[in-house]
């Protein structure tokens, strides 16, 4: 099986960096504070979408995975 993730609410990328890491994954990280963007980028070399969580529908999701 293959896992892969969406960090929502990720911030500046601690928990997606974790997430690398152990060896999982990280397609893209969800925050609506768009001030996160350039460190949760550069840091973790993943998409970064300024989005409400609130906004985000299960088919987003799925077509990121």
């Amino acid at each position: 099986m293959i896992i892969k993730a969406v960090d929502l609410f990720c911030g500046v990328g601690g928990l997606t960096f974790g997430l690398m890491k152990a060896g999982i994954p990280v397609v893209a990280g969800i925050d609506l504070d768009g001030s996160c963007e350039y460190a949760y980028t550069h840091n973790n070399n993943c998409q970064f979408i300024k989005k409400s969580v609130e906004d985000v529908t299960g088919k987003e999701v799925k077509n990121l995975l």
